[in-house]
């Protein structure tokens, strides 16, 4: 929110932005956010608790060959 307060929002062209719904909208999206967040904890949580150890590093070697740039994210294009 802290953002909105910044001088480059102030400029004569930013007047028409309706200042309530891009708060309103920050919300949203810093929400969003923690729920993605939240959901990935849960999915790691229940990953890490039902897969035995076996199972558990076959899976982290096919993340790995997957995972062609080692960033721990698969990209649609390398899921694909």
């Amino acid at each position: 929110m802290e953002c909105l307060s910044h001088p480059w929002f102030n400029k004569s062209e930013f007047h028409y932005v309706d200042l309530e719904k891009v708060k309103a909208n920050l919300k949203k999206m810093t929400k969003f956010t923690y729920q993605n967040e939240f959901q990935l904890a849960v999915w790691t949580y229940i990953s890490s608790h039902l897969v035995e150890n076996r199972e558990k590093k076959e899976l982290e070697e096919i993340f790995k060959r997957i995972d062609k740039d080692n960033n721990g994210v698969l990209s649609k294009e390398e899921i694909k």
